[in-house]
């Protein structure tokens, strides 16, 4: 990553200091089991417990294991991280696994066809939520400008998904070409800054 070497602690700290910026999407009340483990699992690291941090790891890639993108080649990482008592790799590592939760809701989105407007929203909201929760922290600190774009294609994706409308008034259609272009836009953007991430 761009971001200078700083000492593994306040990495650590890093990672989780803009949780609370997901609150202001609206969907609070509901959350990625990865984000609850990714916060326990990076505080364990700072607080020198590399056991129950592998462990929170172990757990995040067994939940996204039948995804289209498992993350099959992190749980080595995970086991070096741990071993060489390494905080920033052991938060880095799970913040890829979050990355790769979110982007398995943009992709479902996409295979799905955007045809039940309820499931794709709540999917793009979680999407969203992971993102602010786990990434954006250090994007919006390194590259600003990179981080709004981001944010203006979750805003882009949302509008594409359309509107049910109410008993039928006021019914507009989602469109997929926009959601997907929104969506590979939001996955380079991530993908060019966390450049060690694992993608697939």
């Amino acid at each position: 990553m761009p971001a200078k070497p700083i000492a593994a602690a306040i990495i650590a700290a890093a990672w989780l200091a803009c949780a609370a910026q997901a609150m202001a999407y609206g969907y609070a009340e509901a959350e990625d089991p990865v984000m609850a483990l990714f916060r326990d699992g990076v505080s364990a690291a700072g607080a020198g417990d590399f056991t129950k941090a592998a462990a929170r790891a172990t757990e995040s890639l067994a939940i996204i294991k039948s995804h289209k993108h498992s993350g099959a080649g992190l749980a080595p990482k995970i086991s070096a991280a741990a071993s060489s008592k390494n905080v920033s790799a052991m938060a880095e590592l799970m913040a890829n696994i979050v990355y790769l939760s979110t982007k398995e809701k943009l992709e479902v989105n996409i295979d799905s066809g955007l045809k039940q407007f309820n499931e794709s929203k709540i999917r793009l909201m979680l999407a969203r939520k992971n993102y602010l929760d786990a990434l954006d922290g250090n994007i919006k600190k390194n590259q600003p400008a990179v981080s709004g774009k981001i944010m203006e294609w979750f805003d882009q994706a949302l509008a594409a998904l359309g509107n049910p409308g109410l008993f039928g008034l006021g019914r507009k259609p989602a469109d997929l070409e926009k959601f997907t272009q929104a969506a590979r836009n939001i996955e380079a953007a991530i993908e060019g800054f966390y450049t060690r991430f694992e993608t697939k």
